[in-house]
């Protein structure tokens, strides 16, 4: 009896051990499973950072939010300025397109990270900052490829969220962002274009043509240019298109012309792509009207929108006035009426939600 007992007490400790034992290991296991995120974590954010490499003499900055967590996924813009908008005489060079249009505060406030390329007046024959649009429309082009290298740089240090990585442009800036939509589908799920002009509308020779006069394909060509652009990657995204109606520089029916064949082609994507939409003219900022006509959608939501900006010439909407000043036409490129176009960007490609 007695040695009954002791074998019995003998177990008990024995499984007492064995408990603990396993309970440490647990506790082991529970710590080693920790890990961090394999993103760098700036020391400050709500900061402008320069761009690690140059690619193609394009350099960049990266504007990170200050709500950015390494641990988060987070919404990635670039933003593309116009001709003579890569340098100026009065802010610095690097951030002019940032401050000019107004696009950091809201990367604070929605939550994304901004990418600012900025173009070489070593890479176009003028001798400007000026992308070349007309003769730089393929994805193996060394613009369109060095843009591409810019997104993948980022997204190497940064945790960005992959599905909702978006382009947005004005004029010079505002092509080359659709070429970037339709030649990298599989990287960019949204496009807007203010003051632009669609897809391989035109080429080196009839560029001055198109831009003032409007296109000279049909919207059905236009269309055709698109999908054959995106290739076996091409998949619906979205385009926002901004101009104005006294706009002499880019015609503001290539602005109509690339909704209307934006539509086209992502309607022939996916069959369930409806085009066609309604129409609907509101009073804006400063009392100025603006009409919005939505081209496609997918399920109910917005696909393709024009915005026309009653009064507006070749500028900015909602654009920080003296900052961008063009010195060759003198001009502000900034307009204070009809609508805020960096809000209505984040609100297009719903950053805001």
């Amino acid at each position: 009896m007695k040695l009954r007992r002791i074998i019995s007490a003998l177990l008990a400790i024995v499984c007492l051990f064995a408990l603990c034992a396993c309970g440490a290991q647990q506790d082991d296991q529970s710590t080693t499973t920790t890990t961090t995120s394999p993103f760098k974590q700036p020391e400050n954010t709500g900061v402008t950072v320069e761009g690690k490499s140059v690619f193609h003499n394009i350099d960049y900055t990266i504007y990170i939010p200050t709500t950015y967590d390494s641990n988060v996924e987070t919404p990635l813009v670039m933003a593309l300025h116009g001709g003579m908008q890569g340098t100026s005489a009065t802010t610095d060079s690097r951030t002019v397109f940032a401050d000019f249009i107004g696009l950091n505060k809201y990367a604070d406030e929605y939550g994304f990270i901004a990418v600012y390329p900025r173009q070489s007046a070593e890479n176009h024959f003028y001798r400007v900052d000026y992308w070349n649009w007309y003769s730089q429309q393929n994805r193996a082009d060394d613009e369109p490829k060095a843009l591409y290298d810019i997104v993948c740089e980022v997204m190497a240090d940064y945790n960005v969220d992959s599905e909702n990585v978006f382009v947005c442009g004005f004029s010079a800036g505002a092509a080359m962002a659709e070429i970037m939509a339709v030649t990298y589908p599989d990287v960019f799920a949204g496009c807007a274009s203010v003051a632009g002009i669609s897809y391989k509308a035109c080429g080196a020779v009839d560029s001055v043509t198109v831009q003032t006069m409007g296109p000279t394909k049909t919207n059905d060509e236009l269309a055709q240019e698109i999908v054959t652009g995106m290739g076996d990657k091409k998949r619906v995204s979205k385009l926002l298109v901004i101009n104005g109606t006294a706009d002499v520089m880019v015609h503001p029916s290539n602005s109509t012309a690339a909704a209307s064949a934006w539509a086209i082609a992502m309607e022939q994507i996916d069959s369930n792509v409806k085009s066609g939409g309604k129409s609907s003219t509101e009073t804006g900022i400063s009392g100025v009207e603006y009409t919005k006509c939505v081209y496609a959608n997918l399920n109910g939501e917005e696909i393709c929108t024009y915005y026309s900006i009653n009064t507006m010439g070749h500028l900015w909407p909602g654009a920080n006035e003296g900052v961008s000043l063009d010195p060759f036409y003198s001009t502000d490129f900034a307009f204070t009426g009809g609508v805020d176009a960096s809000k209505l960007i984040c609100e297009f490609f719903g950053l805001d939600k």
